[in-house]
């Protein structure tokens, strides 16, 4: 059946979009309505979009009174050790199992899986916490999140599989991490180019691209001409 699907964002300075400012500084929340939209093509039903506030209290409260009626809650942010990061603690505080913590891929290395208990004899919620940033949560969501969501509606075949296409530059990577770089088919739509900018607030450049391509952790750069692994960065293919 679709999953129910809670959205939960967190960040005292967050505003939902198209809210006023008010009488605060504030900044809009660009995450959850683009996420939002891939989970729905997915198969997923939203239940809940909400921010809270960096707040042990209110994160804990979030989540306990979501669980009640969700399947997956997606936490935007908070999830990795800063004094503002709430979500690993609100879920010991709710007695969740913490079933993995951190992926070496780049963007998206804060990335956590939780189950957190239902009542006597009900199937847990489980809890996936997205980085905060928002080209981190896109990737995560694009490459972890939506096969997920799959794979909880019994699909055969979860996985996308990705298509070859040459470098039409080369590019430079660190050691460490596989990388899902963020690329643009140009007009001739046969070669994949490197955008320039690749930090993972840059949404301009998520915009952009046409694709991500894939370069892996024991790559230290490729050439032009090389042909890479490919996925759309639009609509998956599945």
């Amino acid at each position: 059946r679709s999953p129910r699907v809670a959205f939960v964002s967190t960040g005292t300075e967050l505003r939902l979009a198209g809210d006023s400012p008010g009488d605060r500084d504030s900044i809009p929340e660009c995450s959850m309505i683009p996420l939002s939209e891939m989970v729905r093509r997915e198969g997923g039903t939203i239940v809940r979009q909400q921010i809270v506030r960096d707040d042990l209290e209110a994160t804990t409260l979030a989540l306990t009174s979501l669980s009640a009626n969700c399947d997956v809650i997606f936490t935007l942010g908070g999830v990795s050790v800063g004094d503002h990061d709430y979500i690993k603690p609100a879920l010991e505080a709710c007695g969740a199992k913490t079933e993995f913590w951190k992926v070496a891929i780049k963007p998206g290395k804060p990335f956590l899986v939780a189950t957190l208990p239902g009542p006597e004899g009900s199937r847990p919620t489980f809890v996936v916490g997205l980085p905060g940033n928002p080209v981190s949560s896109f990737v995560t969501m694009r490459f972890l999140g939506l096969p997920f969501l799959r794979a909880l509606q019994a699909r055969a075949a979860p996985l996308e599989i990705p298509y070859l296409l040459p470098l039409s530059a080369p590019y430079v990577h660190g050691l460490g991490r596989r990388e899902f770089v963020r690329g643009s088919l140009g007009n001739d739509r046969v070669s994949v180019r490197p955008l320039p900018s690749q930090g993972s607030a840059n949404v301009f450049s998520l915009a952009e691209a046409d694709v991500f391509f894939e370069i892996r952790e024991d790559v230290a750069s490729i050439d032009a001409g090389t042909l890479v692994r490919c996925w759309p960065v639009d609509r998956p293919n599945v």
